[in-house]
């Protein structure tokens, strides 16, 4: 609209008088004609009069009517759009323009919080809307996914929602932007330090993750294990030797007709990410280390060997892991703690939420959706892993080839604020990044697991930062599993091929 007096209800603009029924209406040098009031010829005239309205009101307000069918053609298309998602395009096209675009792996919290956040922005900045274009849910291929799109020559990425590994690469091949004039004030320590490399600040932590260790109590005590000592929430384990022990005693106790328990422990050892981030943790958990603050390959170690050699017996073991554990990700592990197959389970924090949440809040994408229809559980408790975690999560960076880098940044800066972290951990599951959402009384109260959780953040661990993150990790899951394989330990060559890799010098 452009301020301008709207027209009067009988089409002209300040004379206020009817047609014909006032003002000069004969042409000029011409004596004034009189209107007839003879009553016959009245209908004529409220006839021509309504001629002229609806003529000087189309005329008057085309904008107005062109502006109401777009409108409906643009509220149809984003109905649309809303049932069936954005899709990706392909090659080299352009999913760009004036709307700011954030690339992701997929949502799978209950309700899909990262589309709500993303809407609610579009309702508070109509002019300079936002959408999320998800990938795959798996880490790896969503991450293969951004690499392919930030090299392409589309810039049609505004923002990538990047695994906390992947920055170093995305920075130190210009993907993305130092973020400036940045408040970090409120953010906790590790995931904002994921956000650093090289003394820049690449972007800012949308969520972050670390793993816990899921039991229950009463299938604890069902099976054999005191009570006190079933209580691991108030007394975590120290060594995963105090986990073999609760094992043992369960699974060789008497069972039940029906007991569907089938194993002690459940993670994921699939050859993904998960099984460099379990091999990783179970070596911590030792005292070893993989590769140091310096960036120095410390892997041949007692403490090291020894965390290889019980994770390989473990492996082997029926009585400890299932048989198809090593085909397990996320996912596959929480189906089998879920239906009471294993006691014991690492996962991430999403997996609480989505075990516990009503199956009417599980998100529609779910990769199982047969898990997602079962009921909430309730007797489902978490506590800290035996050693440190490591960290996981996702950070929100700048493309740096995208359109509208300011607007992008405000949206970064949006998507990690306090209200948005309080919605993504309270609604989603998600870790928040910031301090207060974990002090807030209602998490306090409706959450107990958050003082742990927040703990388990704290004493989360960095794995190694460097560009080639993806070649390091493709090469440690190798050394890992010819290990397994051949029942050796750590050699001079291993150790070798780990710092190649950390240097980017092994094929893809």
């Amino acid at each position: 609209m452009t301020g301008d007096e709207p027209p009067s209800p009988n089409g002209s603009r300040g004379d206020g008088g009817e047609p014909g029924t006032s003002g000069a209406t004969g042409t000029p040098g011409e004596p004034e004609r009189r209107p007839s009031r003879a009553w016959w010829a009245r209908p004529g005239r409220v006839a021509a009069a309504t001629a002229v309205r609806a003529r000087d009101a189309v005329v008057g307000n085309w904008f107005v009517l062109l502006t109401f069918v777009v409108g409906v053609l643009v509220g149809v298309l984003l109905s649309t759009v809303a049932a069936n998602g954005w899709p990706l395009a392909g090659g080299d096209d352009d999913i760009g323009g004036d709307t700011l675009t954030v690339l992701s792996g997929r949502d799978d919290s209950p309700n899909q919080q990262h589309r709500r956040l993303i809407e609610t922005w579009n309702r508070l900045h109509p002019e300079m809307r936002a959408r999320i274009v998800e990938l795959s849910p798996d880490a790896s291929e969503a991450q293969s996914a951004m690499q392919t799109r930030a090299e392409s020559s589309a810039h049609d990425v505004d923002v990538y929602n990047l695994d906390v590994t992947a920055i170093a690469e995305f920075a130190e091949k210009d993907w993305i932007v130092p973020l400036t004039d940045v408040d970090t004030t409120g953010f906790l320590e590790k995931p904002l330090d994921a956000c650093r490399y090289r003394g820049d600040l690449w972007a800012l932590p949308f969520n972050t993750d670390a793993g816990l260790l899921y039991y229950r109590p009463r299938q604890l005590v069902a099976h054999g294990i005191d009570a006190e000592r079933a209580d691991l929430g108030s007394r975590p384990p120290q060594e995963w030797s105090t986990l073999s022990k609760i094992i043992d005693v369960a699974l060789d106790g008497p069972r039940a007709d029906g007991d569907p328990l089938a194993a002690g422990y459940a993670g994921q050892f699939a050859d993904y990410e998960g099984l460099t981030v379990n091999v990783m943790e179970a070596i911590w958990a030792e005292g070893g280390e993989v590769v140091d603050a310096d960036g120095d390959v410390r892997l041949k170690s007692d403490e090291a060997n020894r965390a290889l050699r019980t994770l390989r017996a473990a492996l082997r073991s029926p009585h400890v892991t299932l048989p198809e554990t090593q085909t397990f990700k996320e996912a596959e592990s929480t189906d089998a703690f879920r239906d009471g197959r294993v006691l014991l389970m690492r996962n991430w924090p999403l997996a609480y939420r989505q075990m516990t949440a009503p199956a009417t809040e599980t998100a529609p994408t779910s990769p199982n959706l047969a898990a997602a229809r079962r009921p909430a559980a309730t007797d489902v408790e978490v506590t800290r892993l035996p050693g440190p975690s490591a960290l996981g999560g996702q950070n929100l960076a700048v493309a740096s080839e995208g359109r509208h880098r300011e607007q992008a940044q405000k949206l970064v800066e949006f998507l990690t604020s306090e209200g948005s972290q309080q919605i993504l951990f309270q609604d989603g599951g998600f870790a928040a990044t910031r301090q207060r959402i974990y002090e807030d009384p209602y998490i306090r109260l409706n959450y107990g697991y958050a003082t742990t959780l927040l703990e388990a953040v704290k004493d989360a661990r960095l794995r190694p930062v460097t560009p080639y993150y993806d070649a390091f990790s493709r090469e440690f899951r190798r050394i890992v599993t010819e290990i397994f394989r051949d029942g050796r330990d750590v050699s001079d060559n291993d150790v070798r091929r780990l710092e190649d890799a950390l240097e980017g010098k092994v094929d893809r």
